[in-house]
């Protein structure tokens, strides 16, 4: 699996991670053979480390790395 194969949902401050729009949209992603991630921000307001998270995240699905701190 490379980060080509990865689609990674990164939803609004308000919403969750696997509302009705990113559910619909990773059914489709997946049937087509991507692998799907979304992640949950839930009680994380700093900005800078939800894009930490996200980054982290991301790497850890596209097999970059192995373990996250």
């Amino acid at each position: 699996m490379t980060s080509a194969d990865t689609i990674c949902f990164s939803h609004g401050k308000e919403s969750g991670p696997w509302g009705t729009k990113i559910t619909a949209l990773a059914e489709i992603a997946m049937k087509r053979g991507f692998t799907v991630v979304s992640i949950d921000y839930t009680g994380e307001p700093d900005p800078d480390a939800r894009v930490r998270k996200l980054c982290r995240e991301y790497r850890r699905s596209a097999g970059y790395i192995q373990q996250v701190p």
